[in-house]
């Protein structure tokens, strides 16, 4: 009879791989109580004592160490995170204080001095003016200037660049797009006003020295001769087209020479337009009045400059291309503005050299946040007038003061 094997002379070093050295595992063992129990391999205990313990215990310390290396990493990452979302709302926060600051200084270069505004108005007993023409009664109503209208002198002149040009007076070149645009920088309203290049007005004369000579009523247009083709001319330009309109004070003012439509046009990506008379685009292909086409590069500058010069009112048929192309244009270029405030300012930036202008980036970015806010859609009006043949043979465009005063009162002022 098989002894019964001695559970405590097991070997407490006894492994698994050990079993491989047991030849025959009993099927039956007697027990105490009598009955026969099956003995498997899974019933030995083979590790020995306390080796259990000490294998729990690396696993927790392992485990321990695991949750603390990946605890570690996630406070790398949350500072991080935060370090740059401080410097994102640090610069945010840089970038709201300077466009605050340039805003508020653009607004106030903008605006007039009502201490500085004298304006006139048409001799009839139907018009009273008080206060230097910043209220006016006429036709039964009392109207009041608008303090919160900005205007700008758009200049599109007959050069090729504007180098100074001092030395010979009246070679400075000639005004040949004059637009006077209007912001009331309240409610957004903008009005522009187109003046014929062939509008009689009292314009300002100067000597080589500039010495004031006087004034003659003549082409507006050759205000601009009488200057420097840079600043003077300018400023000359600013003097007779408020003279015109009764004193209307002109808070700024941007010339460009003819150089410039084809570069502003191809950085917005072409301007699209319903042709107003038959155009030949750069290809040699004629289209027909009425066609829609896009106009790119040299294309866009000859739109809105070729005219017929034997015919006597040629500039007005030119001046409707003008106000179509410049409400596409400013259609296209707000509509980019809208996602990217940075687009007037490089817009600015890539005619600099072609242009002479008292705008500032500061007054430029008041005018482009001004204009998004309230979504502005410019409003042509013409100077009303006559194009008649003058004596040297020259389109003379006479105005209508009786119906440019109205104009002035509709745009520039309020009622009361």
């Amino acid at each position: 009879m098989t002894n019964q094997p001695n559970n405590e002379s097991l070997d407490s070093s006894l492994h698994v791989s050990d079993l491989s050295d047991i030849d025959t595992v009993p099927d039956d063992l007697p027990a105490k109580d009598g009955h026969h129990h099956h003995l498997h391999a899974s019933d030995l205990r083979l590790e020995p004592e306390g080796t259990h313990h000490h294998s729990q215990h690396r696993h927790h310390k392992h485990k321990r160490h695991h949750h603390h290396r990946h605890h570690k990493k996630k406070r790398r990452l949350l500072i991080v995170l935060v370090a740059i979302f401080g410097t994102l709302l640090l610069i945010a926060l840089i970038a709201g204080i300077a466009i605050t600051v340039l805003r508020e200084t653009g607004r106030s270069e903008l605006l007039s001095d009502p201490d500085q505004i004298e304006i006139t108005a048409p001799t009839t007993p139907a018009i009273q003016i008080y206060d230097n023409g910043q209220r006016v009664f006429y036709n039964g109503e009392t109207y009041l200037f608008n303090k919160n209208r900005t205007n700008i002198l758009f200049i599109g002149t007959d050069r090729n660049d504007m180098s100074r040009t001092d030395d010979v007076i009246g070679t400075g070149g000639q005004a040949d797009t004059i637009f006077l645009l209007s912001l009331d920088t309240e409610t957004g309203a903008m009005d522009v006003i187109t003046v014929s290049r062939d509008a009689m007005a009292d314009i300002e004369l100067y000597d080589k020295n500039g010495a004031y000579l006087g004034t003659e009523n003549t082409q507006i247009c050759l205000a601009y001769a009488y200057g420097d083709g840079r600043e003077t001319s300018c400023e000359n330009m600013v003097h007779a087209v408020s003279r015109l309109l009764y004193g209307i004070p002109i808070n700024t003012y941007v010339a460009m020479d003819m150089t410039t439509i084809a570069t502003l046009n191809d950085a917005i990506g072409g301007v699209e337009v319903s042709l107003l008379n038959d155009f030949q685009t750069g290809d040699g292909v004629w289209h027909a009045a009425g066609e829609t086409i896009t106009l790119h590069g040299e294309e866009a500058n000859r739109y809105v400059r070729d005219r017929d010069t034997s015919v006597l009112d040629s500039n007005n048929a030119r001046m409707e291309r003008q106000k179509q192309y410049a409400s596409a244009f400013f259609a296209k270029a707000t509509a980019a503005a809208s996602s990217d405030i940075s687009v007037p300012l490089n817009l600015y930036g890539t005619v600099t050299s072609d242009s002479i202008t008292s705008l500032s980036t500061a007054r430029i970015t008041y005018l482009a946040l001004t204009v998004l806010a309230h979504h502005s859609e410019p409003v042509f009006k013409n100077v009303p007038g006559t194009v008649l043949e003058g004596a040297n043979e020259y389109a003379e465009y006479r105005v209508d003061e009786g119906a440019l005063y109205p104009l002035i009162l509709n745009v520039f002022y309020t009622k009361e």
